[in-house]
């Protein structure tokens, strides 16, 4: 049973053989050497013997350059094999390119070859200036047959390149940018791809690093969006690492980029931070929606905090009953926020001048009582002493017949009782 199967593969691989070798296209002269030559090229290759392999190959090259496709799937293998034992030896790598260049001349599939030409050269020559240009064009080329449709991992090299040329000063800053787009957007379309989220980034990393640019053309980022699009995602992570690196975080399109940034993942460090600029150009609507956005999911602990920012907000912008209403939305989730009864206390002590009547010293300085107690408990020792520096003397709250420790209201927008108070150290005559 055995010897009848080993008889039979003897006779399919011959069969096999006879079928490859009645396919090649020998020349008139020299036919049964470039048989020869053919059967030797892949024994060499297969015995790991790449010169051997590649004497056979500059023959058939010369002699007989049409003989059969598979010369060059060969001859390339071999050739590349003896790259890697001989990586600075120019002869070899520049070999490798005419075995590409025949292939595609000879056997046509050009732009499935030319995309492993391409990978290929890229590797022999990137840190080769003089290639520069050469490898540019070739993946203008290769881009232009294939665009979307280019092997992904020609991605990075295609755009390494153009980064190099940008530092041999070959091509403008415009022209790379240019170049980003068309493979950004190309990646963009394999959103939710891990691997190629790492080759966007590797792109990005390698714009940021040779791009010279100033604050005010950061702008350029997204002129001529393919994608139609006032900014796309990819652009606005690229947009906020360049302007962290060049320092141009106060530049309005950096706002753009965290808000559409915001927009595809929020999170409440980017609520914040966008809330933080608009607060900073007292632009408080827009400062109280970013906040308001972030406690949508928020846990308890953060909700406190931005319930406090919330309040600062309005207390700013001058809603002190708004501001009121936050900071004490804020204590509900943590009752030790002493920067909330900080703040509810100045918002009494700002409130003299709204809030009197002229009728009455010891009443119209009600806030400050008010006030007072809030920086109590808060434990703001030093906002107390100041509350106490406003209360009336007590010859001047007998003078209007009331009594230490009386219960009054405040009125006006605070609404609460409260309990007079006698300004420290003073005591009537």
């Amino acid at each position: 049973m055995k010897r009848r199967l080993v008889i039979t593969l003897i006779i399919f691989f011959f069969i096999q053989s006879s079928y490859a070798q009645s396919s090649l296209t020998l020349p008139e002269q020299n036919a049964n050497e470039a048989k020869e030559k053919y059967v030797l090229l892949s024994d060499f290759y297969n015995s790991e013997n790449y010169m051997g392999a590649y004497e056979s190959l500059l023959w058939i090259m010369d002699h007989a350059p049409d003989m059969h496709e598979s010369v060059y799937v060969i001859g390339i293998k071999s050739v590349k094999k003896i790259i890697e034992e001989n990586p600075t030896n120019m002869e070899y790598k520049n070999k490798l390119m005419e075995v590409y260049d025949m292939r595609m001349h000879y056997f046509g599939n050009e732009e499935k070859v030319l995309a492993r030409k391409a990978f290929d050269a890229y590797l022999l020559f990137r840190d080769d200036s003089n290639y520069l240009l050469e490898l540019g064009d070739m993946f203008n080329k290769l881009f232009a047959m294939e665009n979307s449709a280019m092997e992904e991992n020609l991605y990075y090299p295609y755009f390494d390149i153009k980064a190099s040329q940008l530092e041999q000063k070959i091509i403008s800053d415009q022209e790379l940018i240019n170049s980003y787009q068309m493979i950004s957007d190309i990646i963009q379309q394999k959103s939710g791809d891990e691997e190629m989220t790492k080759v966007q980034n590797l792109i990005d990393n390698r714009l940021a690093q040779v791009l010279t640019i100033d604050c005010g053309s950061l702008g350029k980022l997204f002129e001529n969006n393919s994608n139609d699009q006032e900014l796309n995602l990819q652009q606005a992570k690229l947009i906020i690492k360049l302007s962290i690196a060049y320092g141009c975080k106060e530049d309005p399109i950096f706002l753009l980029a965290i808000k559409e940034l915001f927009k595809a993942d929020p999170t409440i460090k980017l609520a914040k931070l966008i809330a933080s600029y608009h607060m900073e150009k007292d632009e408080f609507i827009e400062a109280k929606h970013y906040y308001e956005e972030a406690l949508k999911f928020a846990n308890n602990d953060e909700k406190s905090i931005l319930y406090y920012d919330l309040a600062n907000t309005y207390f700013i912008s001058g809603d002190k009953i708004n501001a009121r209403k936050m900071a004490y939305n804020s204590l509900k989730y943590n009752q030790e926020n002493s920067e909330c009864y900080r703040l509810i206390g100045d918002l009494y002590y700002n409130s003299f001048d709204e809030c009197k009547k002229g009728l009455s010293r010891v009443e119209d300085r009600s806030v400050f009582y008010a006030a007072f107690e809030k920086y109590q408990e808060a434990g703001n020792k030093t906002k107390m002493i100041l509350a106490e520096q406003q209360f009336p003397t007590m010859e001047e709250i007998h003078m209007e017949n009331f009594a230490e420790g009386q219960t009054i209201n405040t009125n006006c927008w605070i609404g609460e009782p409260i309990k007079i108070r006698r300004r420290p150290n003073l005591t009537s005559n």
